[in-house]
């Protein structure tokens, strides 16, 4: 069995010293990548931007989706690990979003609608 250790139980390991990375997907991604490089035998501090865009291209870092994407499912599962932003976002801004989401798709009904009169 392999040491290597899994994303989760990185982003996982992350979210639970930093408060930074709980509220911050940019702050999760980048110390992520900071171990990544580490483990590789780069500075995180000294690596050029071309050397990184290299890695990422080569795809010898994680995506930042996949740590994006990670930190959210681990945050929905596992309370401790949200961020002082999480119950705001939860609360205020997610509600709008479904409204938006809710409008466009009656805008999206109502146009089909026209659309099916004007055929007949």
């Amino acid at each position: 069995m392999s040491d290597k250790i899994t994303t989760k139980t990185r982003v996982r390991l992350i979210l639970e010293s930093s408060e930074e990375a709980r509220n911050q997907s940019q702050v999760c991604v980048c110390t992520y990548w900071t171990l990544e490089l580490e483990e590789l035998g780069y500075n995180a501090n000294s690596i050029s931007a071309g050397n990184l865009f290299d890695l990422i291209k080569q795809k010898k870092l994680t995506s930042a989706e996949t740590i994006r994407r990670t930190k959210c499912k681990l945050q929905e599962e596992i309370t401790e690990l949200r961020g002082s932003t999480y119950e705001h976002r939860k609360e205020i801004l997610e509600p709008h979003i479904r409204d938006m989401y809710r409008k466009t798709a009656r805008e999206k009904h109502e146009e089909e609608i026209q659309r099916r009169m004007f055929e007949m």
